[in-house]
């Protein structure tokens, strides 16, 4: 792969302007003091051991839960995704969303299709041969000239409506983002993981048109901390870091800054990309305004995040017994609840717990239970949905009885028992104070999953064998081919970016390849 110069200056320069951006490049969620439950929790044996399940058994669980199948349809790089996985779905794009319009971005609807010439122009910057699904009729593709291409990626339909909309500085920026699918030839599924098969479905992708580099550089940083803010309200913990400019698409972008998720099988898969494109597309396209006499091509900066964020999400939630703990604030209910009278007509009691709980925030369902033989189907069916919590409330046989709550966590699968007179607001305290626990359960559970995975290493040998083991190596490295190249010469894995020394003020900084002293620190994983 030949690296211009001139490429290569902007790399090293952009990329020692982005040390300085900030000290926080892995997100994770803060650990947190677990308030006392007031309920007697009993563990469920072995849940949480460790295990060597594959991305195959992840797929069969997805299936099971009705959040996805991925053999629904018989086409290569096809899924289903079901009703469980797009309510799922919504919560985590309305999170992504919301960001987005945050941080200034409008949303725009494209086309899924673009002219056959805007690929032509896009082919000058980004390799397109074979990469390219094709529509037209019978006739046009006997006569080998289809009327236009699916868009693998956006800039060919974006781009040339950009074209069009600026003549002058004042038309300037643009900052919008879409939610789109990409179109990418699939040869075969057999052997492709869960997320190869959906990483081209539900893209949000972002992208900002701006006068000059200043402008446009100010805004990669904004977006960087969009993206960072955005990995935590996903509670996706994420390794962020610039990628090396040696082993990546270095025509698309001279820039290119990545955002890993851990994951507990097959090291780490991308969630997040922001990438620095200069001209690039801008001048082949083309994308210009006058002023002043002179023309010049508009700076171009764009990210995304797709539905494999959502996975990845899933993926560090999945128990061993194929079911699944999503956080709280990611989920349409957060509690099910199942009601199953014994005599006293208290339905009406059951609906107005409901609206306790509701008003202080907590989402529900609430199915009446009025044949006990469906009991156990239905407990067995909702441990499998990715709901936090789930009640089964035992009505009353006469006014001196008491309501029995018997309560299951997605957690650990952990069960609780509470006798209660009345499904009153302090009952409905203890389950709201639940749901927060639960909150901070999942934040630890994955602080302390980060702490597994990512290992620092001072010694080539060292980072080694911790890739070998599925797991994220951080280590100092010198930004450098030679380096990256001797790291992956290994065979364990893939240099994926590169962190700033001032992230890891008290780590050794002298290059585990060379030994001289270096002002980056290197991540070592294998990725999807």
């Amino acid at each position: 792969m030949s690296i211009s110069l001139e490429r290569l200056n902007l790399f090293f320069k952009a990329a020692e302007e982005s040390s300085n951006w900030s000290d926080n490049w892995i997100v994770v969620p803060q650990h947190t003091q677990l308030s006392p439950s007031l309920l007697d929790w009993r563990s469920a044996k072995n849940e949480l051991t460790e295990n060597r399940r594959t991305l195959g058994d992840f797929s069969a669980s997805l299936k099971k839960a009705g959040i996805v199948d991925v053999t629904g349809v018989d086409l290569p790089g096809c899924m289903v995704l079901l009703p469980n996985g797009t309510r799922l779905w919504q919560c985590f794009s309305g999170q992504i969303e919301k960001a987005y319009s945050d941080a200034g971005l409008e949303k725009y609807d494209y086309p899924m299709i673009a002219p056959m010439n805007n690929f032509l122009s896009a082919e000058k910057v980004i390799p397109l041969k074979e990469q390219v699904l094709y529509v037209g009729t019978d006739s046009d593709f006997a006569s080998q000239r289809p009327r236009a291409g699916l868009c693998p990626t956006g800039e060919e339909v974006i781009y040339d409506h950009w074209r069009r909309m600026v003549k002058t500085k004042q038309d300037l920026p643009i900052e919008m983002y879409r939610q789109s699918r990409f179109y990418r030839p699939h040869t075969s599924s057999r052997g492709a993981s869960v997320f190869r098969l959906m990483e081209n479905a539900d893209v949000f992708e972002f992208h900002g048109c701006f006068p000059n580099v200043p402008h446009a550089k100010k805004r990669m940083r904004d977006y960087f901390d969009m993206q960072k803010a955005l990995s935590a309200a996903l509670c996706l913990p994420t390794v962020f870091g610039v990628r090396p400019i040696w082993t990546n698409q270095h025509r698309v972008s001279y820039l290119t800054i990545g955002g890993d998720t851990i994951l507990p099988v097959s090291g780490s898969i991308q969630s997040f990309s922001l990438y620095m494109q200069g001209h690039s597309f801008s001048s082949v396209l083309p994308v210009q305004y006058k002023e002043n006499g002179k023309r010049y091509f508009t700076e171009h900066v764009t990210g995304a995040i797709s539905r494999r964020g959502m996975f990845a999400h899933l993926l560090n939630g999945w128990n061993s017994d194929g079911s699944f703990f999503v956080h709280p604030d990611l989920v349409h209910t957060k509690c099910k609840m199942f009601y199953i009278p014994h005599g006293l007509d208290d339905e009406v009691c059951a609906k107005e717990f409901q609206s306790l709980i509701a008003e202080a925030g907590v989402s529900s369902c609430l199915e009446i239970i009025k044949d006990s033989n469906k009991i156990k189907v239905l407990a067995e069916k909702a441990k499998d949905e990715a709901v936090p919590l789930r009640i089964f409330i035992h009505g009353r046989r006469n006014h001196a009885d008491k309501f029995k709550m018997i309560i299951n966590r997605s957690a650990d699968k952990a069960e609780a028992n509470l006798f209660t007179d009345k499904l009153d607001s302090s009952i409905a305290k203890v389950i709201t104070g639940e749901i927060d626990r639960l909150k901070d359960m999942h934040s630890n559970r994955t602080v302390e999953f980060m702490h597994k995975q990512v290992v620092h290493c001072d010694v080539l040998s060292d980072a080694v064998d911790v890739a070998q083991n599925n797991k994220c190596a951080v280590f100092p490295l010198t930004l450098s081919e030679e380096a990256v190249h001797k790291l992956e010469s290994f065979e364990v894995g893939e240099v994926n970016s590169f962190i700033p020394k001032n992230a890891f003020p008290q780590r050794p900084s002298k290059c585990i390849v060379s030994g001289a002293p270096t002002s980056w620190f290197a991540c070592l994983t294998k990725r999807i």
